[in-house]
């Protein structure tokens, strides 16, 4: 006796998997990039204020405060859009529904 099973949608289905998670792990890598500068650059920044930005004067600090406020609003607008595209995710997925022919749907109702 032999068992012969059909794998080809479990194939399938992985491979759909694999590129989603390539598509995932690139997306996760751009993130990273993305925070990452404007990380960095108000560390920078910080850091010359906390060392006592050495003969910039007021004038050298209200610049670096500035660049940290602008590095600040990069980072918000990426959590920002990162938020909106949770939102509409979530709408689509809540909009998603089944295809129903409705003269099955009826032909059912009424047997029952």
């Amino acid at each position: 006796m032999v068992t012969l099973h059909d794998v080809t949608e479990r194939r399938q289905a992985g491979e759909r998997l694999q590129v989603v998670l390539g598509a995932q792990r690139q997306a996760v890598a751009v993130v990273a990039h993305e925070v990452k500068s404007p990380l960095t650059a108000i560390k920078g920044y910080a850091d010359l204020l906390l060392l006592g930005g050495g003969s910039a004067g007021m004038n050298g600090r209200e610049q670096w405060l500035a660049r940290i406020r602008e590095n600040v609003d990069r980072l918000a607008a990426i959590a920002e859009r990162f938020l909106e595209a949770d939102r509409l995710e979530g709408r689509l997925r809540a909009r998603q529904s089944a295809h129903v022919s409705a003269t099955e749907l009826v032909r059912g109702v009424t047997e029952e």
